[in-house]
């Protein structure tokens, strides 16, 4: 499967708090998976287009919007405050999916490029995103931000890309995140 072994698709039903959300992402992504397992063959890069496209029109369903825009990574953030339980289980394919959008949104804003290695057995984790000479990691990111909370803020990493912000101090750095709290 192009998702982490360790993920899979058993995530429990989730019951979005809008009534007229008539499908949970849990019968969503299974039925997605079932469409997607009929392919016979695909490359990482493949996998990253259609998790991508596939985590941007159920955000885009779930009122969230997801139009590979900077300001859609805040409702990335949202997302993910408002729907903990999908984490809870195996849920490596949401967040491969979410990853994937993650860069997409990284490439498509900075001009940067998808570096893959379908040779790795964890090549799903180990997807890339070269900006200039700068490499980011959004899969591994979007894991350390549901494991550790806002400090590891995708708007935050997302915007830290742009080769054109001004570099800044280690201490002007931590100045910044020191004066949200």
């Amino acid at each position: 499967y192009p998702f982490p072994k360790a993920g899979g698709i058993e995530i429990r039903a989730c019951h979005l708090s809008n009534e007229s959300q008539s499908l949970s992402w849990g019968w969503r992504w299974r039925r997605w998976r079932e469409e997607y397992d009929m392919a016979q063959k695909h490359t990482l890069m493949e996998d990253i287009h259609t998790a991508s496209e596939w985590a941007a029109g159920n955000l885009s369903k779930t009122g969230y919007r997801a139009d590979y825009s900077l300001e859609s990574i805040r409702e990335i953030e949202r997302w993910i405050q408002e729907n903990p339980q999908l984490f809870d289980g195996n849920s490596g394919s949401i967040i491969f999916a979410i990853g994937s959008y993650v860069g997409e949104t990284m490439n498509r804003a900075y001009h940067g490029s998808w570096k893959t290695d379908d040779s790795d057995p964890q090549g799903e984790l180990n997807i890339q995103v070269q900006i200039g000479t700068s490499i980011f990691w959004p899969v591994q990111r979007v894991m350390r931000r549901i494991r550790d909370g806002e400090e590891n803020n995708l708007y935050d990493y997302v915007c830290a890309a742009d080769p054109n912000a001004k570099s800044m101090s280690a201490g002007s750095f931590l100045d910044r995140f020191r004066r949200k709290k």
